[in-house]
């Protein structure tokens, strides 16, 4: 009997923290949607909920307690939100390969960043100030902070993994921006200046040479994507070079060692 009451409340304690996490996604959500543009940084669910007194008054507070706390939430995440993105641009700032760096580089197109921990690659800024490290609910350290390992499961699964500079293994990608920068010259681009809007506005075609003779045309940041997925695997016959049958003519050029092909207007 004693075994099925406390299932029963272990039961009831995890419905209600995950109807609490819901509530801080629907206060999250409004201020995301609230934003002048959708690419604007907003924190994620589990950036709110892992708050140190939002994370107690989930798990542990009152209805009331709740309430109050959902109230002052709606007030207080544009502020939080102008915080962590200052605190986290700072933060990738470090990382960043030049002498001097800015905010500017963060635009560039060679500006990519890896996070070792959960081996998540080539993240642009917009990705690298909201990853949340996917490895990071199996960090058995934090549930110190839980009266339970259940009730530490039940928070992990449905709040999710917040962005944490202590937990995450963040580099400059390295290796991904080297292939970046000789896509981005091979367009005929300065890759020290350029940025990823400019580069989306021209129109810059690749062409891929599988082994079966098939011929796939992609834009630049599929070309990108392409060649990074090499990187993590062998890389495949190149091909010959070979002039493609389009209303103006085209020269192929190599990219690297990579089998992909820039073929430009002549």
């Amino acid at each position: 009997m004693r075994h099925e009451s406390t299932q029963l409340r272990n039961q009831l304690d995890a419905e209600r923290c995950k109807g609490r996490i819901a509530a801080v996604k629907t206060i999250v959500d409004s201020f995301r949607f609230s934003l002048p543009h959708p690419h604007d940084f907003s924190p994620s669910t589990a950036d709110v909920c892992w708050i140190p007194e939002v994370r107690k008054i989930i798990i542990d507070g009152t209805d009331q307690e709740f309430r109050d706390c959902k109230s002052d939430l709606r007030s207080r995440i544009p502020g939080l939100s102008a915080a962590w993105l200052e605190e986290r641009r700072k933060f990738f700032l470090q990382h960043l390969p030049q002498d001097s760096p800015n905010l500017e580089h963060f635009s560039l197109a060679t500006t990519l960043f890896d996070c070792m921990r959960c081996r998540k690659y080539g993240l642009r800024i917009e990705e690298a100030v909201s990853h949340g490290c996917y490895s990071y609910r199996h960090a058995k350290e934090n549930e110190a902070d839980f009266a339970s390992a259940a009730s530490a499961s039940t928070f992990y699964i449905h709040a999710g993994s917040p962005w944490d500079s202590r937990y995450s293994k963040y580099q400059y990608s390295v290796e991904r921006s080297t292939f970046v920068r000789e896509v981005v010259v091979e367009c005929g681009q300065d890759p020290d200046t350029v940025t990823i809007q400019e580069m989306k506005r021209k129109h810059h075609r690749f062409a891929r040479f599988d082994l079966g003779g098939k011929i796939s045309v992609l834009d630049w940041l599929e070309a990108v994507s392409f060649g990074a997925r090499l990187l993590d695997g062998p890389v495949p016959h190149l091909g010959r070079p070979a002039r493609l049958s389009i209303s103006v003519g085209a020269a192929i050029y190599l990219v690297g060692s990579c089998g992909l092909k820039n073929y430009r207007s002549m």
